[in-house]
């Protein structure tokens, strides 16, 4: 932006169905994780934790994911343990899954929300969400069932009732690898405080993955990060950028630390660097072409688009990414060359917008913003995760 697990002791009835050859819907998993998966299975690894509010956050932005609730005092039994090293850390790690841990008293007692999960203080609970209502579940209670015992019985049960994520959440070192390598990839900066962002993968991504299911892999860097755009005080404060003129020595550290990783990954535009756009902006998503030397930023980009920073003026698009002279760059040659997205589409700058009326600022960029970055979008997509139709 322009300014950031329970088991029942027999297979549950699915709460959702289809015409499916097995009468069950799968659920599509829009992002996936590469962070950790090295790490040894013991405890409650592999798996990424929230709260109480976190998880309502998921629910009500009607995201597709797996959750896993359990009392944190049980993890050192092996009646958790066993499943979690044998069964279900090695599945995750197997597809890359982005699987949410929750306390179990997060979700139970007075005025709280389970959101339709059944629990049990004493075993763990997974749940599959789809648009954020909960759709299957099933439980490690029968300690003696498949599906708590045979890694082949849970992958069986699971791989019925989801797909596969085809972009991850990777770290700054593994892309750093990426860069270092001869393999193209694509990747997506991102950052979770920023609601363009947000309604980038909430909407776009997730319809696009729910309908194209044979992908390449692509990635996703999460910049709202220490190291990135985020300092640690000597008070133990975390901070995050600002130059205004009451910020303080940290944060005008993180604001600088910021525009230099912008610069540096090929976010902010230059006369050598024709892909980035201004200062830099998030969401951008880049096609990467390496040249095994780490370089960043030029000719490596050979795809580009940022999307939903465009500024909107009496009804007309008076600043965006699609302008006529970038149409001619080599990174927006997808493009330029979609048969998909009609010539007129192409060029965003003084394109006629409806009227906003009673709609929000972000509400209404958002809407009239999409009626033409879903077609860009997808002709990005199609171009460097597969051409998928």
């Amino acid at each position: 932006m322009k300014k950031s697990i329970l088991f029942l002791p027999f297979l549950l009835t699915p709460l959702f169905a289809s015409c499916g050859g097995n009468g069950l819907t799968k659920v599509s998993l829009t992002l996936g994780t590469k962070i950790d998966m090295e790490a040894k299975f013991e405890g409650n690894s592999h798996m990424s934790k929230i709260d109480g509010s976190m998880l309502k956050s998921l629910v009500d932005a009607k995201q597709n994911f797996v959750l896993v609730a359990h009392a944190s005092e049980r993890i050192d039994c092996t009646c958790y343990s066993e499943w979690h090293d044998d069964v279900l850390a090695p599945y995750i790690k197997r597809h890359g899954l982005l699987v949410y841990l929750i306390e179990m008293s997060e979700v139970t007692g007075e005025g709280k929300e389970n959101y339709g999960l059944k629990l049990n203080a004493l075993q763990a609970t997974l749940g599959i969400f789809d648009s954020g209502k909960l759709v299957y579940q099933h439980d490690t209670v029968d300690q003696s069932s498949p599906w708590v015992s045979s890694y082949r019985d849970f992958a069986d049960w699971m791989d019925a009732r989801i797909t596969y994520p085809r972009m991850f959440y990777i770290s700054l070192d593994e892309l750093n690898n990426k860069y270092k390598s001869s393999t193209p990839f694509t990747i997506y900066f991102s950052r979770s405080g920023c609601g363009d962002c947000s309604y980038f993968t909430d909407n776009y991504l997730k319809e696009y993955f729910t309908k194209n299911q044979t992908l390449e892999e692509g990635y996703v860097l999460e910049c709202d990060v220490v190291g990135i755009r985020y300092v640690v005080g000597d008070d133990g404060v975390t901070y995050g950028p600002s130059n205004a003129e009451n910020a303080n020595t940290y944060q005008l550290e993180a604001y600088r630390m910021w525009n230099s990783f912008k610069a540096e990954y090929g976010l902010a535009y230059s006369e050598d660097n024709p892909a980035g756009w201004d200062s830099g902006y998030v969401p951008t998503l880049f096609h990467i072409n390496p040249s095994s030397t780490g370089e960043k930023t030029g000719d490596v980009i050979d795809g580009a688009m940022v999307l939903y920073n465009d500024s909107i003026s009496e009804n007309t698009i008076s600043s965006t990414y699609f302008t006529a002279e970038r149409l001619e760059e080599e990174c927006l040659a997808y493009l330029k060359e979609s048969k998909t997205v009609p010539e007129e589409d192409k060029i965003l700058l003084g394109k006629k917008v409806g009227e906003q009326g009673e709609r929000k600022g972000s509400v209404y960029r958002h809407e009239e913003l999409s009626k033409y970055h879903n077609a860009i979008a997808k002709a990005f997509l199609d171009a460097y995760l597969g051409n998928a139709k």
